[in-house]
C-alpha cells in the first residue's frame, strides 16, 4: 500500500511539474555546483539500498536552480536503477563551456529507434518493465532545457542505456 501511495505521489508531482513547464514557469538562476547536488542524489540511493557510483571532473557549476537540478539528476538516476539493477554510473565533467552529466546502467538499454521517443510524454521505452506512467525522461528534458540545455540517450558501450544531459557551464 505504502510502495502505490509513493507512486501516486510520483505521477502527480510530475504531472504539475509539466503542468507548470505548460505555463511557462521558469526557475531561479544561481550558481550550483553539480557535486553538491550529486551527493543528495547519491544519499537519497544509499537510503534505498542503492549505489551510485560517481566520478566528477573539478568543480563544476552551472546556473539554475538547485532543487530543480536535484531533481533533474534524481530522475536519471532513478530511471537507471529501474532498468539496470542496484547500482548506476553517473560521470560529470566540464567539456568547451558545458558541463555534461552522464547516467549510465547496466539493463537492456534502449532500442536505436527510441532513443528520442523515451523522451516524449506517456512515453516507455519497449524493453521497460514494471509500472511507470512515461513522464519520468520527459520530465527530464523539461528540466534540461530549462536550464538552457538539452538531453540525450544513447546505448552504453558493453550494454545498458547513457543518458547525457549537457548545460552550459556558469
Amino acid at each position: 500500500m505504502a510502495a502505490e501511495a509513493e507512486r501516486m505521489s510520483r505521477l502527480v508531482d510530475g504531472l504539475l511539474t509539466l503542468a507548470r513547464a505548460d505555463a511557462g514557469e521558469a526557475f531561479a538562476r544561481e550558481p550550483v555546483r553539480v557535486a553538491s547536488v550529486l551527493t543528495g542524489v547519491e544519499r537519497r540511493a544509499r537510503a534505498l539500498g542503492r549505489t551510485v557510483r560517481t566520478h566528477v571532473s573539478g568543480d563544476p557549476t552551472v546556473l539554475g536552480d538547485a532543487d530543480a537540478l536535484g531533481r533533474l539528476l534524481w530522475i536519471l538516476v532513478d530511471n537507471g536503477l529501474a532498468h539496470g539493477g542496484d547500482d548506476v554510473d553517473v560521470a560529470i565533467v566540464v567539456r568547451d563551456g558545458t558541463v555534461e552529466i552522464a547516467v549510465g546502467d547496466r539493463g537492456p538499454g534502449i532500442p536505436a529507434d527510441e532513443l528520442e521517443v523515451v523522451f516524449e510524454r506517456f512515453r516507455r521505452g519497449s524493453t521497460r518493465e514494471g509500472a511507470g506512467a512515461g513522464l519520468g525522461l520527459a520530465i527530464a528534458r523539461h528540466l534540461a532545457e530549462a536550464h538552457g540545455g538539452a538531453v540525450r540517450a544513447e546505448p552504453r558501450p558493453g550494454g545498458g542505456a547513457l543518458v547525457v544531459v549537457e548545460l552550459p557551464s556558469a
